[in-house]
């Protein structure tokens, strides 16, 4: 431990070395999860869920990283990007740049990522979830995940707000 966090009273009072604990708030790491299953997006040019599920994403993690939390990207598009939980400034450019060349492509369902990838979560994580769509079997995975001690946020993509339907995005 760093001199900083040694409580002085304490070891002077037990006449033994003690440490502070700090709380990280109950939230180990944050993972987010992205759809990009092509047959799921809708929209199109610049205006599609592609583009706002990404833009979500690295806006959130960008976030995340600089007030101390550790972030970490389960998506598959056109690549499958399974970035680990970290918390420095390289971490963050690991993932922008994931985003970055992803491409919504992906043929597997975000359902399973979600089933085969949440086994690394740890209790007390956050798994947030973007997608276009409600997921398939949704509330059977998230109350999997709550019942781990896991906390969930999803954020859904309205598709009907787009210009095109569903499975219809182009670039």
């Amino acid at each position: 431990d760093r001199l900083s966090h040694i409580h002085w009273p304490s070891t002077a009072r037990r006449n033994q070395l003690m440490c502070k604990e700090f709380d990280s708030g109950g939230h180990s790491e944050v993972w987010i999860f992205l759809d990009l299953e092509g047959s799921s997006q809708a929209g199109s040019g610049r205006e599609n869920t592609e583009e706002y599920g990404i833009t979500i994403a690295a806006s959130l993690a960008r976030s995340l990283v600089e007030t101390g939390q550790q972030v970490g990207l389960v998506t598959q598009g056109n690549n499958l990007y399974n970035i680990v939980p970290n918390r420095d400034r390289k971490h963050v450019w690991d993932i922008l740049t994931a985003l970055a060349l992803v491409k919504a492509e992906g043929t597997t369902p975000l359902i399973t990522l979600m089933l085969r990838d949440s086994v690394r979560l740890a209790p007390g994580s956050i798994a947030v979830v973007i997608a276009p769509t409600p997921i398939r079997s949704q509330a059977t995975v998230f109350q999997r995940l709550n019942g781990r001690g896991i906390s969930l946020v999803s954020i859904l993509l309205d598709t009907s707000s787009f210009a095109n339907s569903p499975g219809t995005a182009s670039p």
